[in-house]
């Protein structure tokens, strides 16, 4: 039903891009939703690892955006200038994949990825498509 009674659930969410000149260097993120029912050990459990995380960026060179709370948004130039630093921009620059970042983070919770796929470029474009 549209409108009805809003929902507050706690969550953590990262976000942050690295762009040089015109190309992206990295992008990504992820947001950790609570869901109704789950025990306060799961939630416990998952603030730990996201302090597991934090502290691994931090290793690497990074110290997130220096609330403490591993949230992250680059929005102006100079952010996405000394955004290499940031989660979870910098843990994808030091070679770190979004399936290990959500086993760090699910770590002790029985993750089982479902799917995994690699990106493919398909383009069926033709220079006479693109001048049109």
């Amino acid at each position: 039903r549209f409108g009805g009674a809003p929902e507050q659930r706690s969550c953590a969410l990262a976000a942050a891009t690295v762009v040089g000149g015109i190309l992206c260097r990295a992008a990504g993120g992820y947001l950790i939703e609570q869901l109704p029912g789950v025990s306060p050990d799961v939630v416990a459990r998952v603030e730990q690892n996201l302090a597991v995380l934090v502290e691994r960026n931090n290793q690497s060179g990074g110290d997130g955006d220096g609330d403490g709370d591993g949230t992250t948004t680059t929005t102006s130039e100079e952010d996405n200038n000394n955004s290499n630093n940031k989660i979870p921009t910098n843990l994808l620059l030091q070679g770190v994949t979004p399936l290990e970042m959500a086993e760090i983070i699910l770590d002790g919770l029985d993750m089982q990825p479902l799917q995994q796929i690699e990106p493919q470029l398909k383009c069926d474009c033709t220079e006479d498509r693109l001048v049109r």
